[in-house]
């Protein structure tokens, strides 16, 4: 249910980046609850793009990637 809920928010033309890449992080969080580790790293890989400097975004990357079993991955993109 949040999932659906965030998708739908990420598609709002008005967001500024910042907002966008908040909504994307809760996307992804939310997914990886859901036990959807392939669909949160997708909506983690966009708030990265929609705000690379921001830690957070990497830190979601780098969550989904350790639940993917990506561990080489997961380790730069905790230290990104």
């Amino acid at each position: 249910e949040a999932a659906v809920r965030y998708e739908e928010a990420a598609r709002c033309a008005a967001l500024s980046m910042h907002e966008r890449a908040a909504i994307l992080s809760n996307l992804s969080l939310a997914l990886l609850k859901a036990d959807s580790a392939e669909r949160a790293l997708e909506a983690a890989e966009r708030c990265v793009r929609a705000q690379p400097e921001w830690g957070k975004a990497h830190f979601r990357c780098a969550e989904a990637l350790f639940q993917l079993r990506r561990f080489g991955e997961a380790h730069e993109s905790y230290a990104a």
